[in-house]
């Protein structure tokens, strides 16, 4: 079990009528039922509104560090990376339009591991008329394993392994064909393909 509580600030600039500029910083505690917990601190900064011609949303990207208390068996207890968030939208025109969305984070796996996470998106849809839609979806995200170096877990089978010896990339794509009846009845058929890759 994880329980996670968080505080953030963050000051807007309004820097012309379509842009605004922000500077944040966020507070993170996390508490495992394993008797471990970990601190983040992330100081971000980035802009709000329109990012460039035709491209509006919100980016930001800064710097964060993650302190480790409890258990940790093996490696350094504190660990530091760049962060990022964000999402973009682009009109293709009237009808099609492509949303972006990149994450870059600390967490915490069901294994109470501490992993940096870094994903991307790209989704697509097209409104082909008043009832009928299509929506596409591409996703790649890594995950990189913090601490505890060459710790395994012996299981029946091969072990797993933990720490910065191990990462996992994935990728997916997910496909849609959508059809609106009226307000009431709404169908979606979908499609999804997905595939892991591991280091262990």
């Amino acid at each position: 079990n994880l329980s996670t509580y968080s505080a953030g600030l963050d000051l807007f600039h309004v820097f012309s009528t379509e842009r605004d500029l922000i500077v944040g910083y966020r507070y993170r505690y996390g508490d495992t039922s394993h008797n471990t917990s970990s601190t983040d601190h992330s100081f971000s900064a980035g802009v709000h509104g329109k990012i460039i011609r035709g491209i509006n949303g919100t980016l930001r990207a800064g710097y964060q560090y993650r302190t480790q208390h409890g258990q940790v068996t093996l490696g350094e207890s504190t660990y530091r990376s760049w962060t990022a968030s964000g999402s973009a939208t682009y009109a293709i025109n009237k009808k099609a339009n492509l949303a972006l969305t990149l994450a870059k984070d600390f967490s915490t796996t069901a294994t109470d591991s501490s992993v940096d996470v870094l994903t991307a998106s790209l989704d697509a849809q097209y409104a082909y008329s008043s009832h009928w839609s299509l929506t596409s979806s591409f996703t790649w995200g890594n995950t990189q394993f913090l601490g505890t170096s060459g710790r395994t877990i012996l299981d029946p089978g091969p072990p797993i392994v933990y720490g910065p010896e191990r990462h996992d990339d994935y990728l997916s794509w997910t496909t849609a064909v959508n059809y609106s009846m009226n307000e009431h009845l709404k169908i979606s058929v979908n499609y999804l393909w997905f595939r892991n890759w591991s280091t262990s």
